[in-house]
This record gives structure tokens, C-alpha cells and sequence, in this order.
């Protein structure tokens, strides 16, 4: 996952900090994503070191700790629309799994077994919600199960 185009397009969006960011990634993703704060912290420092954000002031709730709140730039407006481009115009398409099968003969009934059900409990977790996003996993994961169902 392009963390740094995640993060572009949720503060285009109107999602002002690091932990608000996170927060909508669990609720946009069902807790699907697997992206850590620290990932999040990380490409927030890249994008502000590139000129894609700034940081436009700061909140604290109560004892909570501070909380900056980040702007995207015009320079980050034209990264995000050009490297959103450039993905999907990519003429390679790779899925977690592509690079370990290319090294595996076979997998054992046990481990399908237990990734059918991992598939399963995913598409039961989406079911019903209604993003783009969502959608586009839902429909990768049908293939998968179907996948695994055919080995």
C-alpha cells in the first residue's frame, strides 16, 4: 500500500491528523488495512519534508497528547494526481501473495484450509459496506476464495 498516497488523499479529504487519519483508516478499511501509527507518523514527516503538507496548528484534548493538524499543498494536490495516475496505469499488478507462490510447489491442505477460513471471516467482516474500496477487496478476496476453493 502507497501509505503516502493514502495519507495525501485522506488530508485532501479533510482528515487533519496523524491519529484522525488512523481512525478513518480503521473505519474506511473495517480494520482491514494493516498499516501501523508509526507508518502513518513516517510518511506524514516524508510528506511535509517534500512540501506536500504543512503542519496549519495543533489540538489537545484534555490530557490527551497534541495533535498537529496538517494541510495538503498544491505541490501535494499535483504528487497525489500524478502518482494516483501512475498506479493505475501500471502494467504490473502484484497481490501479497504473488511472490511467495512463485516459490512454492504446493501448499498443504492445512494451510488452505486455514486461509479459506481467513477469507471467509474478511468477506463477513465487509459485508454490506459500501466504498470503492471495500468493493475492490471484496471482489479480490471472491476470486481468492475461489481460487482456493479450485486447488
Amino acid at each position: 500500500m502507497k501509505t503516502d498516497l493514502v495519507i495525501l488523499g485522506l488530508i485532501e479529504n479533510n482528515v487533519q491528523s496523524g491519529y484522525d487519519i488512523m481512525k478513518q483508516l480503521k473505519k474506511l478499511t473495517v480494520k482491514n488495512a494493516n498499516i501501523k501509527f508509526g507508518s502513518i507518523y513516517h510518511a506524514l514527516k516524508k510528506s511535509t519534508d517534500n512540501g506536500w503538507i504543512k503542519k496549519t496548528g495543533s489540538t489537545r484534548d484534555g490530557g490527551n497528547p497534541e495533535k498537529h493538524i496538517y494541510k495538503i499543498t498544491p505541490e501535494g494536490k499535483k504528487y497525489l494526481k500524478k502518482a494516483s495516475k501512475k498506479y493505475f496505469s501500471d502494467k504490473d499488478v502484484f497481490f501479497d501473495a504473488d511472490l511467495t507462490l512463485m516459490v512454492l510447489d504446493e501448499l498443504d491442505a492445512e494451510s488452505i484450509e486455514e486461509r479459506i477460513q481467513i477469507v471467509k471471516d474478511k468477506l463477513a467482516m465487509i459485508k454490506g459496506t459500501d466504498t470503492l474500496y471495500l468493493s475492490y477487496i471484496e471482489h479480490h478476496l471472491k476470486a481468492e476464495l475461489a481460487w482456493l476453493k479450485a486447488i
